[in-house]
């Protein structure tokens, strides 16, 4: 496998703060969790276990991205005036700004948190993207393809779901998005 997102920053404990959760090892993601470990090798395993669901959706959504574009490149010359827009030109570049970020500055001190993000708003151009070719599609009559086309969007769906409630399972842990305040005593 090539290049890779590769997040890294754990939080050590400090004995020194009056919130037990600061006392642990913490973990802190854009999905808006916080996990803290007793131990720094369940946070570092936390951490790797992380790596390898990051980098399986970003090859998910990468072949996504691909199905989309070859649906709207395959319809461009029969559709021209319906899809020669900057709009499709610009969640091309958007889309694809995101996802360099993403594996470029996913190892930075802020990548836990920015990573997460990245996901988010490539999820949700791509959804858009697909939802616009959908569009043209359902209007056009193209019945099979604007099946793919939903399938796609279903997919889309559910990987969104999957970044944003990460972690959550787990025992314990906080999510600040949620202002859930739950110990984690792994």
């Amino acid at each position: 496998m090539g290049t890779q997102i590769k997040i890294k920053t754990l939080w050590r404990p400090d004995k020194s703060s009056y919130l037990t959760i600061n006392r642990k090892y913490r973990v802190i993601l854009g999905n808006g969790l916080t996990i803290a470990f007793t131990q720094e090798v369940k946070a570092k395993a936390f951490l790797a276990q992380t790596n390898r669901f990051l980098n399986d959706r970003v090859i998910e959504i990468n072949m996504i991205y691909i199905e989309i574009w070859t649906q709207y490149r395959r319809l461009y010359i029969v559709f021209f005036d319906l899809l020669d827009s900057d709009k499709f030109r610009t969640y091309n570049a958007e889309i694809d700004k995101r996802l360099t970020m993403m594996i470029r500055r996913s190892d930075w001190y802020t990548g836990n948190v920015f990573t997460f993000r990245w996901f988010d708003q490539i999820l949700t151009l791509l959804q858009e993207f697909a939802q616009m070719v959908h569009n043209v599609l359902k209007e056009k009559k193209r019945n099979y393809n604007t099946f793919e086309m939903y399938v796609l969007l279903e997919r889309l769906s559910i990987i969104h779901k999957q970044i944003n409630s990460w972690g959550t399972d787990l025992p314990g842990g906080f999510n600040t998005r949620n202002d859930k305040d739950q110990e984690n005593d792994q």
